[in-house]
């Protein structure tokens, strides 16, 4: 199991359109377990959404794991 608790990688976002409010909060960890053997990073992305006509609320969350070091994927995101 992995430890968000420790995740020195965090981002927040809130944005408004399309008739709802939505919050993101991605956080990354390194990964040297050896559960994931080739992985380097592994994400935990959370979407808040609040629709503006209804109130109705939803929460999803995503994981992402990935073979690529942070260094990597920022390189690779600026090609």
């Amino acid at each position: 199991m992995l430890s968000w608790q420790r995740a020195t990688a965090k981002f927040y976002d809130r944005t408004e359109g399309h008739g709802r409010r939505e919050t993101r909060v991605v956080k990354a960890l390194t990964i040297d377990g050896p559960g994931f053997p080739h992985a380097a990073q592994a994400a935990r992305i959370t979407r808040h959404r609040t629709a503006d006509k209804t109130g109705k609320q939803t929460r999803e969350t995503v994981y992402v794991i990935t073979d690529l070091t942070s260094r990597q994927g920022v390189t690779a995101e600026n090609r």
